[in-house]
């Protein structure tokens, strides 16, 4: 039972982590928080991750959407797309692509 217990606590943590696709969002969101470093935003991270598609080997792309000001009557909903690539000296990608889409 303790062996089945552990078990289950690996695969979720495993499973938490995100692995790449979690590192390319994290660094994806960071771009996002120093180019609207005094607005609110929010971000649906588990649609974020279901839009990630890999290019080859180092490079993730993300599409999706950022609602600026939720809540507010101010509120925008824009379209968001990032690329990290991922390099062998590196543990945190690069983003080489970042892009909202101002309508």
């Amino acid at each position: 039972m303790r062996l089945l217990i552990v078990s289950v606590l690996i695969l979720l943590l495993a499973a938490c982590s995100g692995g790449r696709v979690g590192a390319a969002l994290d660094a994806c969101e960071d771009t996002l928080k120093e180019r609207a470093a005094n607005r609110t935003y929010s971000l649906d991270h588990n649609a974020l991750k279901a839009s990630a598609q890999a290019e080859g080997n180092d490079l993730i792309h993300i599409k999706g959407t950022v609602v600026f000001d939720p809540g507010l009557p101010r509120e925008l909903t824009l379209p968001l797309e990032c690329t990290a690539r991922f390099s062998a000296d590196k543990a945190e990608p690069d983003i080489i692509g970042f892009t909202i889409l101002w309508e």
